[in-house]
């Protein structure tokens, strides 16, 4: 088995030399997915090749969260692989170095792998493992940023005696916990003869302290500061990015009403927060690996209303733009820690105004909204930011117009394995007057007019019978729009 384990090190290292270069990783791993039946030492050496990149601090594609998932279905493959068991303690080690204060990690998982690969004898990777682990150094010589360092200071805010619970891990009694008792814990027994790892069952079963009370917190983080226990194997990442490569030559368009358009929307000192909230949910579905939205369109995010009649915070939530850098940022961080290709979120925004007149506003008050494009500029390029859609050339002469004006944003699709790859992407947002009756039937039939003058003036100049194509959405009230159907109340995106 040593043996076999040292010519798959070797393998994994001619594949990684000279291979430093995430596309072409995913490339080669492509092609071993396509074949009829992959070897697991072929797909191995690969994953490993990819989650070497993502770990490499000095790689442009460094990104240790997606490393992570990596190895873990390199060691879902190969649970004793020597390189894949060191990468996992790497980037445990890293991250914990970055994230300690918002995300600790398992330093005593990454420590128990590091003694995994120098007990394998397979180099050079025992070599580096007992470097990081520095094997010889006595505790109390350890350089501070040094994991075993950081993993016995981290235990004294939990115990007195950390050498004895880095041997004890889970089953350190609850005695030995700092201003821990089973009473406080509202558990029954004796402190010097329940374990950790019990008190914690039994309060995960219901006994006890609500798990949300910070003692009961404070146990979960010690074990999982002390647990070497691996994660369960999992090939859920490997296969959640096959689905990604599958649609790379699909374009995913989502289209949204937020519902935030009117100053009644949300009491005033709840805009900030309910419009982050708001962006995040939609971010978050948007970037689902069954949806990998490449283009976000929402409509009635917080504008011009909001900006002009509204309070403090929703003036604030116009003016920080707090729903489409939410949402962009959401969206960026979910694509970050998926499987698939590398994505880069841009927002633009547009104001698109709305004047009302009636017997208390006889001048007129503005009632628009805000209209959002949220796009990924690796599968499109922006060509022209988005500005309200005029109304065509008959119906401005017959003086005529849209009751709620069309956003429209031009895009250059640039996903080479599209077969659009190139091509002008039209994309208009519309916020309907009302469900299905005549005036949003008027409604669309004007889109559909001042559409059809914009490309044949701006795209085909003339061309006798533009392929022009445009689909409806069909949404239900404040919901996400399907492709090809009627505009109900709420409803949503032309294309």
């Amino acid at each position: 088995r040593r043996r076999r384990l040292a010519v798959l090190g070797q393998e994994g290292q001619r594949h990684v030399r000279g291979w430093n270069n995430m596309e072409d990783a995913l490339s080669a791993l492509d092609q071993v997915l396509a074949s009829a039946s992959p070897l697991d030492t072929d797909l191995l050496a690969t994953i490993v090749r990819v989650a070497c990149i993502c770990i490499d601090e000095r790689s442009p594609t460094e990104n240790l969260g997606q490393g992570l998932k990596w190895v873990r279905v390199a060691l879902s493959l190969e649970p004793r692989d020597p390189h894949a068991l060191l990468l996992e303690a790497r980037a445990l080690d890293r991250l914990d170095q970055r994230f300690a204060t918002a995300s600790p990690q398992r330093l005593g998982l990454a420590i128990a792998r590091l003694k995994e690969v120098i007990r394998s004898g397979v180099e050079p990777y025992c070599a580096e493992a007992r470097a990081l682990l520095h094997q010889a150094t006595a505790s109390e010589l350890l350089p501070s940023d040094s994991l075993r360092a950081r993993h016995l200071r981290r235990l004294k805010e939990f115990v007195a005696n950390e050498q004895a619970a880095v041997q004890r891990k889970g089953d350190s009694p609850i005695k030995e916990m700092k201003g821990m008792t089973l009473k406080g814990l509202g558990l029954k027994g004796e402190d010097g003869e329940v374990s950790v790892l019990e008190a914690l069952a039994k309060l995960r079963a219901g006994e006890g302290i609500p798990l949300t009370k910070p003692k009961a917190k404070k146990l979960e983080a010690f074990l999982r500061l002390v647990d070497d226990r691996p994660e369960p194997p999992s090939r859920a990442f490997l296969d959640e990015y096959a689905a990604s490569r599958r649609s790379l030559g699909c374009l995913s368009l989502v289209s949204w009403n937020a519902k935030m358009l009117n100053v009644t929307d949300q009491r005033d000192e709840d805009w900030l927060a309910a419009a982050a909230e708001k962006a995040r949910n939609i971010g978050a579905r948007a970037s689902a690996p069954d949806v990998q939205a490449d283009l976000v369109c929402i409509q009635e995010a917080p504008g011009p209303q909001l900006a002009a009649r509204g309070g403090a915070g929703a003036r604030e939530a116009v003016s920080k733009a707090v729903l489409p850098n939410t949402l962009r940022a959401c969206m960026q961080e979910c694509a970050g820690a998926a499987a698939g290709p590398a994505r880069q979120y841009h927002c633009v925004c547009v104001d698109v105004h709305c004047l009302v007149r009636d017997p208390m506003h006889p001048a007129g008050v503005d009632e628009g909204e805000q209209h959002v494009f949220c796009y990924d500029a690796h599968a499109l390029r922006l060509v022209r930011p988005p500005y309200e859609l005029p109304p065509s050339a008959a119906d401005r002469a017959a003086g005529s117009g849209f009751h709620r004006a069309p956003a429209l944003c031009e895009f250059e699709v640039r996903k080479p394995e599209s077969s659009l790859c190139g091509a002008r992407l039209l994309v208009a947002t519309v916020h309907l007057k009302s469900g299905g009756e005549e005036p949003t039937v008027a409604e669309v039939a004007a889109l559909a007019r001042a559409l059809r003058d914009h490309v044949d003036a701006t795209v085909f100049r003339g061309v006798e019978d533009p392929p022009l194509a445009a689909e409806g959405g069909e949404a239900t009230e404040g919901g996400e729009a399907a492709e090809g159907g009627e505009a109900a109340e709420g409803g949503e995106a032309a294309e």
